[in-house]
């Protein structure tokens, strides 16, 4: 009596198993293209930022307009600097 393996009827499955005996240039498995991939050309992507970042970016500002270049500014700023370094 003659039994032939399972593998015969599913296709695709003979290529795969004479490739792992050493058939060169085996066939490469069909990959289908998830949705994801299709519709990414339509997604955004976006950015938050903290409230503590939009704080800082303000700051920036003020600082590249000169806002903070007035003598009082400096005053307090060293004024601090003094209380933290030797007065702690």
């Amino acid at each position: 009596m003659d039994v032939k393996p399972i593998s015969t009827g599913i296709k695709g499955v003979n290529k795969y198993e004479r490739a792992k005996q050493g058939e060169a240039n085996p066939p490469k498995p069909e990959v289908q293209e998830s949705k994801s991939k299709k519709t990414s050309n339509n997604l955004i992507d976006k950015l938050d930022m903290s409230d503590e970042a939009k704080k800082m970016l303000s700051i920036e500002q003020k600082v590249k307009s000169g806002s903070y270049n007035s003598s009082e500014v400096l005053q307090k700023v060293a004024q601090n600097i003094y209380q933290k370094l030797f007065k702690s």
